[in-house]
């Protein structure tokens, strides 16, 4: 079965933004450019601001469930991406766009109990997911302290931090509340009944690299 993933963009996207610093040549930013509309193209959900999970070629379909750490990765992915970019590269603005979209969607779907985002982002009836929420807070943070979306969010990027921390890991340092490698599906309930694993390390470098990017965005 041919399929496009959204975990694809952090497979992709970033190392070709370091293979244009290395080289200076600019057709990787125009593979990224390209990259970036193709994924926006086939799986972003206007109506929910997040992307589906997976795209199957074969029927020309999206799944239309916006996986928690799938939708993590794309976000992160962009943000890292925007880190390298130059200022002045032509195609900026439409990823900068798709960030700015995309940022606005997932803090829409916060949940404003827990602090922090589901396993399925748009369905607070699945569990809080830490590995997803984690990649969310870290893209915001950087977008706040660097101005690629507004200074307002900072509460709320802060907030889930916190919650994150509150709901995620123990007095001894143990992550949990982190989905384990998944696959993918139509079916909804497939991700619901995804399992969490305690320390995995799915979650636990980016928690890590959470806490470097909100003590950055608060000048700490």
């Amino acid at each position: 079965i041919s399929t496009m993933w959204t975990d694809d963009t952090y497979m992709c996207l970033p190392f070709l933004a370091r293979m244009a610093v290395l080289t200076g040549d600019k057709k990787y930013y125009d593979d990224i450019l390209t990259q970036v509309k193709g994924f926006y193209e086939r799986l972003w959900m206007e109506d929910q601001g997040l992307f589906s999970h997976v795209y199957f070629i074969d029927e020309n379909t999206p799944n239309r469930i916006p996986w928690g750490r799938g939708n993590g990765w794309v976000l992160l992915a962009l943000s890292e991406v925007l880190l390298l970019i130059p200022e002045d590269y032509e195609g900026r603005g439409k990823i900068l766009d798709v960030f700015v979209r995309f940022a606005e969607g997932v803090l829409k779907h916060r949940d404003k109990d827990k602090g922090i985002w589901h396993q399925v982002v748009n369905n607070p009836d699945t569990y809080i997911e830490a590995s997803g929420s984690a990649m969310f807070i870290t893209a915001l943070a950087r977008g706040v302290r660097k101005g690629w979306i507004d200074a307002s969010a900072k509460d709320d990027v802060h907030d889930a931090f916190k919650a994150l921390l509150y709901h995620c890991v123990n007095e001894n340092g143990d992550l949990y509340g982190v989905c384990k490698g998944s696959g993918c599906n139509m079916d909804e309930k497939y991700y619901a009944d995804v399992a969490t694993i305690v320390n995995d390390d799915h979650g636990v470098g980016i928690v890590m690299e959470t806490c470097v990017e909100v003590m950055n965005m608060l000048g700490e």
